[in-house]
């Protein structure tokens, strides 16, 4: 698995909207919610205001993946 890791200053033009600190539980429980789906299968990651989910289209079944800090308009990161 490679990674790809952004050089500073690359996309510093597009606006930070949120973050969301993500640990290795919450990874873990991301990658739970793939476990029994086909490959073909895909889940949609939402950012409300208060958090991150995960949302079964198919389903309607939202599950609470984490919290988010909403940026300011100028925030600079």
């Amino acid at each position: 698995m490679t990674r790809k890791i952004l050089q500073p200053g690359v996309h510093s033009d597009l606006p930070l909207v949120f973050r969301a600190p993500m640990s290795k539980s919450m990874a873990e429980m991301l990658l739970a919610a793939f476990d029994g789906r086909a490959e073909a299968e895909h889940l949609v990651l939402e950012s409300r205001e208060f958090g991150l989910w995960i949302v079964d289209e198919n389903t309607g079944v939202r599950m609470f993946i984490g919290s988010t800090t909403k940026e300011s308009k100028h925030a600079e990161h």
